[in-house]
């Protein structure tokens, strides 16, 4: 998967950029790999951690490290598509207000099929941060994860870097606080290869438990964001969407016989809505599932709810 994520990177249409790879303590042969593979490439500057850092203040060194206006980041599982550097310059070029911008993507397995293609809707190519946060709150972390997302470097310079505290949403955080800043872009179009497995940090079951810690007060300061119009149907959302996920979550962890994490999560939960009243609202949406109609319940009655 290293391989294929690097030499995606290397056979860009786009040629002027620096690319910057950190190896973050790994056990096996993954350095030397990774050299070996961009030997005679001198816009590549590779390092690696003495120490298992984790994910955002790793990405913190790459970012204090590179000259490059715009930082697009990436990850080691992923592809991108040979255009994706050149459409995501172009964009930014023509739209150089943005603090940040993301794009459309498609998903592969762990072997590289393609199982799931991007399907384009209707959200604009620059969001302020009133529709930023509408459409957090509604949908969760607007871009979904890092491999697609590029930051302007003027941007982290007045809004700061990740913050390195969190294990999980720091990405989230981020995006919030850089909207809050100045409007986002959104490429409509799959520049990446977005692969799904089981072994990646964001599916594991511990990650469970941080994910739900550390996006509670992000998305509290996203609904703060948002437009008083908007508020009551935000409100609604964040009830009938986000903690029946997190109820979800919960009763997945205690399938799973990590009662410790269930409960701890749980407690999480409870301080933000009543749990009587969750899970009905769980039974609910369970329901509309089994008949196939989840969807519109959530598009047809979820606006009409209080």
């Amino acid at each position: 998967m290293v391989k294929e994520a690097i030499e995606s990177v290397l056979k860009q249409d786009f040629d002027n950029f620096e690319f910057l790879i950190c190896d973050d303590c790994s056990t096996d042969e993954s350095h030397q790999s990774i050299l070996t593979l961009t030997k005679g490439y001198p816009n590549v500057k590779c390092f690696k951690n003495q120490t298992n850092k984790g994910l955002f203040k790793t990405l913190n060194f790459l970012i204090t490290n590179t000259t490059a206006c715009l930082i697009h980041l990436w990850s080691q599982d992923d592809i991108m598509r040979p255009q994706c550097l050149a459409e995501t310059v172009k964009f930014h070029q023509e739209h150089p207000e943005l603090a940040m911008s993301y794009s459309g993507r498609d998903y592969i397995n762990e072997r590289g099929e393609l199982f799931e293609l991007y399907q384009k809707d209707g959200t604009p190519a620059v969001i302020d941060s009133a529709l930023y946060a509408k459409i957090s709150v509604y949908w969760g972390c607007i871009a979904g994860n890092i491999a697609n997302v590029t930051l302007s470097k003027h941007a982290l310079d007045q809004c700061g870097l990740f913050d390195e505290s969190m294990r999980v949403s720091g990405d989230y955080e981020m995006w919030t606080r850089l909207a809050k800043h100045a409007p986002i872009g959104f490429i409509n179009k799959p520049l990446i290869l977005l692969r799904r497995h089981s072994g990646q940090l964001s599916r594991s079951l511990t990650s469970i438990y941080f994910s739900i810690k550390e996006d509670i007060p992000v998305i509290l300061d996203t609904l703060s964001m948002v437009a008083p119009q908007d508020k009551k149907k935000a409100t609604t959302a964040w009830k009938w969407r986000t903690h029946v996920m997190y109820f979800n979550e919960i009763l997945f962890l205690i399938y799973n016989r990590k009662f410790d994490l269930a409960l701890k999560c749980l407690k999480l939960v409870s301080a933000q809505t009543n749990i009587f009243l969750l899970s009905i609202r769980w039974t609910i949406i369970r329901i509309f599932r089994i008949l196939k109609k989840d969807r519109w319940f959530y598009n047809s009655v979820l606006n009409t709810l209080n």
